[in-house]
């Protein structure tokens, strides 16, 4: 019983601070658009790293109505969502 209302107190109060903001539709400073962002993965990461932007890709779609790409290279220009784990992916480790 204890452990239940310590979570339920936890979530309640998870819910009062949760005022962050993380999508806008406003220009915020340190913020880029994410409908002229890449979804970056490397070609020789595992698969549940492939799979994770997947679905990054299909829930960004959800929000914005629009498919980020997924390369395989690091666009210089445009703004890049990075995935990828320490060990196999080259954009991480640099």
């Amino acid at each position: 019983m204890k452990k239940f209302l310590l979570i339920i107190i936890v979530f309640v109060v998870g819910l009062f601070n949760a005022k962050a903001q993380f999508i806008s539709e406003t220009k915020i400073p340190n913020s880029f658009a994410l409908s002229n962002a890449v979804i970056y993965v490397d070609d020789y990461d595992v698969a549940l790293v492939k799979k994770s932007a997947e679905l990054l890709q299909q829930d960004i779609e959800m929000v914005i109505g629009k498919k980020l790409p997924i390369v395989n290279k690091v666009p210089s220009s445009t703004p890049v969502i990075i995935i990828g784990t320490v060990t196999k992916s080259e954009a991480i480790r640099q």
